[in-house]
């Protein structure tokens, strides 16, 4: 937290800049050793953390094929605001997780994300997110610290933006609170590039999650 408000300090009074602050809170469950359900709700606020502008419901499952693979399937409610209205989008959300390397401090793991907006037409995304973390404790309890970056290419009609127009680069934690408690905090560096000019404006993201696991 504390060098998350050091590489805040100072960028939010830039024009291009803003400060933002999303929360997720949700149930994961092992249905069996292959087989595993999620769900969650999360809100997000933009505008130096004043304003709420978006919700999502996501609820799917993911099927481990192999020890190193995994694939998810999930849906999404995306209730979105824009220019003072609310609106509803629905979402399919396809992965594909792979652990690329592991012992038992490191992790390194990839994820390929297809997003479709279904109904009516919206943008579309291939999302590939390459993650490292470390594994250490805390106490007896579980933790460890992650660092990823995630692109978003567009594969739906432009509309006169580059297909690359969306990075997230993502530092944070994950502890174990309790035996069916988990937490997450981080930091996120949202950037999307202007349509008209070619430019990436920056959302510095303070996070939260929290799930109970079963």
């Amino acid at each position: 937290a504390i060098v998350a408000v050091m590489m805040l300090n100072g960028a939010l009074f830039a024009s291009d800049h803003d400060f933002g602050h999303w929360g997720a809170y949700g149930v994961k469950a092992r249905i069996n050793d292959k087989t595993s359900f999620s769900s969650s709700m999360e809100f997000r606020f933009k505008d130096n953390a004043s304003d709420l502008h978006y919700m999502k419901w996501e609820t799917g499952l993911a099927y481990k094929v192999h020890k190193v693979v995994s694939l998810a399937a999930a849906y999404r409610l995306n209730p979105g605001e824009s220019s003072g209205e609310w609106n509803n989008a629905h979402y399919v959300i396809l992965d594909q997780n792979f652990k690329l390397a592991t012992n038992a401090k490191w992790d390194l793991k990839f994820r390929n994300r297809f997003i479709f907006r279904a109904g009516e037409l919206g943008r579309g995304f291939w999302r590939t997110k390459l993650q490292l973390a470390y594994k250490f404790k805390v106490g007896e309890s579980k933790a460890s610290w992650y660092v990823d970056n995630e692109i978003w290419y567009q594969i739906s009609d432009i509309n006169g933006r580059d297909r690359y127009n969306v990075n997230w680069a993502t530092m944070g934690f994950n502890f174990s609170l309790h035996e069916h408690v988990a937490f997450g905090p981080y930091y996120r560096l949202r950037s999307d590039k202007v349509t008209t000019t070619g430019d990436w404006k920056h959302l510095h993201i303070l996070g939260t999650s929290l799930n109970f696991v079963f």
